[in-house]
């Protein structure tokens, strides 16, 4: 097989599959490993060249040539003809080959070349496939027959060829001609005559015996062959002897010594050649086969591993033999149509094992003549698991095409710039859309305007690698013009290089949701203020009752606030202090007011109905459902850290937080406020009282930030 219909069989390999560009990696692969020069060419233009191309050509890379017209490597005096020829195939017209033409190397040198080219179809793009073959050698091989015409005329002066003729009695010197002259001359700086004998030639002795057993075997044998490696040459000849006789008797023995150099090293290279198709068929994964008259006559060792049978069990059998029966009748159809139009066959087909499993392959052939015997060389690939991939890559597209199409959700696919690929139905719905009026748009065409910087920043933290998906809640508008609010989540989708393809956003209609919250945030609002409103009429019907302490509720839950927020408590919690604070004193509403205003001193039994307003306070607000635990914040604010407080004796960690902080500005209101039964103390006793009995009293740490507020932030207690 010809090494440009080599190279069709690959090109064939890759036709059927869509998703790869023109030449495949596996095909460049294929043709630099050829020691023949390859281009392939689209409009007139390299697309590439193998190694091969560029060492005929004396390039370095293929950067050299990349988008450069494939007439600048032809001579000026061959290049119209070119011209005409490469027009006349791009319009599909028959084309005879380029017996010679001459080449132009990249330094400008011209040399002798064939060229050979076809043409190949790929995704609709037809592209030009050229061998170049240097001529170099034929040419001059031409130049050294015409010469060796002359050279028969004139065989005496030896101009190529070593002869010579020795003495029959004593092998001495009768004749030589220039060639072994300087032979001679150049490897010993010897200068050679008639009568000189191999010792007086040679200076190794083993090579003067060598030549004695020659001429002795010639003159036994009448005439002698032997290839001879010439020393201090790296060439070898094929000497020729021939008994000279006069009336039967031997007088002379002459010597024709014929250059091989060249020969040998081409059967070197067909012997490396022969041997390297042996590795390579031998170690390929894919199987091999050779069909002389439509019987197998070799198969390599992956044919066996593929089908099971060993070689001697398949040669001489039928090639569809082996395929399933259904698929016989086509497969001898292809096979005998390939035969009679030599043309190439690429064919898939369900093969039947030794062990009757049944697998998928593809099978490759061309048709070449080896020994002027039509032969058909075939490639077969086992494609079962890529088969059975393929159907479960269809299955599993079907469903995803179904679970996206019917979701119950809204489903797209978009582009890296942001345009719709696909939508599903509920998207369509939602939107008021059809399929036909989105496919092409933009997202941010639909987005309400205030949300559109969302989807940019969103789309540009997964281009940038930092994320690969994220959620979302955006606006977007109707068809009508309404806005419809979206739960989306986003997710980039990329190849296996890591460059992205496009993304898949999935959205959920929040609307209701949406309108839900906002509506209960009103009504959260309203019941806030009502609450706040409650509490106030209730601080206020508390104050009414003792009015010696008007204001004092509310001065306490302003500084438990302050207090609170300084500690960095949450803002929940605090909102809680701040209600518990407005009524921590409603237990009050229960003690005779002779005595909330008593101006003297209380004595123990009236202590006891003061310190019954706690309890009184915690049986009125426990029937309250309020979000914060009011009633027992209510309920210890008099309790101390070291149990000494009232009426159950807490101590540390046993005190809510809001206790422990509701406690020290009740303490510091009260101390910086007149009573009925005292003047004012003052605030810096109030400081000196919370200070002193940190730790043993008062909660230390809620002790330190109520004392920076009032020394270092200034904070002031309201008239």
């Amino acid at each position: 097989m010809s090494i440009r219909d080599r190279g069709f069989v690959e090109i064939e390999k890759i036709r059927g599959d869509e998703a790869r560009s023109f030449p495949t990696p596996e095909l460049r692969e294929f043709y630099n490993e050829l020691d023949v020069a390859v281009s392939i060419s689209s409009h007139g233009t390299y697309v590439f060249v193998n190694y091969a191309f560029l060492k005929l050509f004396g390039y370095d890379s293929n950067d050299e040539l990349s988008g450069t017209s494939i007439t600048e490597q032809i001579a000026e005096s061959d290049r119209a003809m070119v011209i005409d020829r490469s027009t006349r195939r791009s319009r599909g017209e028959t084309v005879e080959d380029y017996k010679w033409v001459m080449g132009l190397r990249k330094d400008g040198t011209v040399f002798p070349m064939n060229i050979r080219v076809s043409s190949s179809t790929f995704h609709n793009e037809i592209y030009a496939i050229a061998f170049f073959i240097d001529l170099s050698e034929v040419f001059d091989a031409q130049t050294k027959a015409f010469e060796f015409q002359n050279l028969l005329s004139a065989i005496v002066e030896g101009k190529h060829h070593m002869i010579w003729v020795v003495d029959a009695s004593n092998f001495g010197l009768l004749f030589f001609n220039n060639i072994v002259k300087e032979y001679f001359r150049q490897s010993r700086d010897l200068t050679i005559e008639n009568g000189m004998k191999p010792e007086d030639l040679f200076q190794d002795e083993a090579i003067v015996q060598l030549w004695y057993q020659t001429f002795q075997t010639a003159l036994r044998e009448k005439y002698h062959t032997i290839e001879w490696k010439i020393p201090f040459r790296e060439t070898c000849a094929l000497l020729h002897l021939s008994a000279l006789e006069r009336e039967g008797h031997p007088y002379g023995i002459a010597v024709f010594g014929e250059d091989i150099t060249q020969r040998k090293e081409t059967e070197n290279q067909l012997k490396y050649s022969e041997e390297r198709f042996r590795v390579l068929s031998e170690n390929a994964l894919t199987g091999i086969f050779i069909l002389h008259n439509n019987a197998l006559s070799y198969v390599n060792p992956a044919m066996e591993r593929i089908f099971g049978y060993s070689s001697e069990e398949v040669i001489g059998a039928s090639a569809v033999s082996f395929l399933h029966p259904d698929d016989q009748k086509a497969g001898r159809e292809l096979f005998y149509k390939a035969q009679q139009e030599s043309s190439t066959m690429q064919y898939e087909a369900r093969a039947i094992c030794k062990d009757k499993t049944v697998k998928y392959v593809e099978i490759l052939t061309v048709q070449v003549q080896m020994n002027d015997v039509p032969t058909t060389i075939g490639n077969l690939i086992d494609i079962t698991e890529r088969k059975t991939a393929l159907n479960r890559l269809r299955e599993s597209e079907e469903f995803f095409r179904t679970a996206f199409e019917n979701a119950y959700i809204g489903a797209a696919l978009t582009s890296i710039d942001g345009k719709f690929l696909q939508v599903n139905n509920y998207l369509c719905d939602i939107l008021s859309y059809n399929k036909e009026e989105l496919i092409g748009r933009s997202f941010n065409d639909i987005t309400y305007e205030a949300d559109r910087q969302i989807g940019i920043d969103i789309i540009a933290k997964l281009l940038s690698g930092e994320s690969d998906r994220a959620s979302f809640e955006k606006r977007y508008v109707t068809k009508q013009g309404d806005i419809v609010w979206f739960l989306g989540s986003i997710g980039i989708v990329r190849d296996i290089a890591g460059k992205p393809l496009y993304f898949v956003t999935y959205l959920q209609n929040i609307t209701d949701r949406i309108t839900a919250e906002k509506n209960l945030s009103q009504s959260y609002e309203k019941l806030s203020i009502a609450l706040h409103e409650i509490v106030t009429c209730l601080s206020s019907a508390i104050e009414q009752k003792d009015p010696y302490t008007n204001g004092h509720q509310q001065r306490v839950s302003d500084l438990a606030v302050a207090i609170a927020t300084e500690m960095g408590i949450s803002a929940d919690t605090i909102e809680g202090i701040r209600i518990a604070g407005m009524i921590h004193d409603i237990g009050k509403i229960s003690i005779p007011s002779d005595i909330l205003s008593k101006p003297t001193k209380l004595n123990e039994l009236e202590m006891s109905f003061i310190r019954l307003h706690v309890i009184n306070g915690f049986t009125i607000l426990n029937n309250i459902h309020f979000t914060w635990p009011i009633a027992e914040i209510v309920y210890q604010h008099h309790e101390r850290m070291d149990g000494s407080g009232y009426p159950r004796g807490l101590m540390g960690d046993q005190m809510m937080i809001e206790a422990r902080i509701l406690a020290v500005a009740d303490v510091v209101e009260a101390m910086s406020s007149h009573r009925p039964y005292r003047p004012m103390l003052g605030l810096d006793a109030a400081l000196d009282e919370i200070s002193r009995n940190r730790g043993t009293l008062y909660d230390p740490q809620v002790v330190e930030h109520c004392v920076r507020l009032f020394r270092e932030k200034g904070f002031t207690l309201s008239v």
